[in-house]
């Protein structure tokens, strides 16, 4: 039993803890356009610049007409989702960026899975039932505590500094955390 609720805090400590990462004005506020948010996945990925995942090389050549990269090496071709969780989808970024924050907001809400309902999201995103669920399946794997985490440093732009008094993984962490998600539009 006490196990189950360590768990129990654990998981709503984390899910509380991306959504005041969360861009308070939106995900699809901050991030508006399809370009917006290649180049957020983009500086997300490749933080030292942008490198062949072939080869490793750095200094592709962009191919514009195609929104790809083209390595002076190897002469791989790549994209921003190549070798990601979001690779060969047919799904948009922006749409996979708004299902993320969507998926963040819903979690701890009272749910019995704790799941957004597929139906729900993919009436939200515009996409069918089966894409949906696979999009709900790859974004809670990457957001969860053990996920690769890429849309989650993606989305999750907010610092949030911990106050010295409030130790990590406590009840007073929890507490503090959702107060400062219920409050941080009039702390604005």
């Amino acid at each position: 039993m006490a196990d189950t609720q360590a768990d129990d805090l654990q998981h709503a400590i984390h899910w509380y803890a991306l959504r005041c990462q969360v861009p308070p004005e939106g995900v699809r506020k901050r991030f508006p356009t399809l370009q917006s948010c290649r180049e957020r996945l983009i500086a997300v990925r490749w933080p030292s610049g942008i490198f062949c995942p072939r080869c490793q090389a750095g200094d592709p050549v962009h191919l514009t007409t195609r929104a790809q990269y083209q390595c002076r090496s190897c002469r791989f071709q790549f994209s921003p989702t190549t070798a990601t969780a979001l690779h060969r989808s047919r799904i948009e970024v922006p749409i996979w960026f708004a299902a993320a924050e969507r998926i963040i907001h819903y979690q701890n809400m009272g749910s019995a899975t704790g799941m957004v309902p597929a139906h729900d999201l993919a009436a939200a995103m515009g996409v069918a039932y089966v894409a949906a669920r696979r999009l709900r399946k790859i974004i809670i794997e990457d957001l969860g505590p053990d996920g690769r985490g890429l849309l989650r440093a993606a989305i999750c732009t907010e610092e949030v500094i911990l106050p010295p008094h409030v130790f990590l993984g406590t009840e007073r962490h929890l507490g503090w955390l959702i107060d400062l998600y219920y409050n941080r539009d009039s702390l604005s």
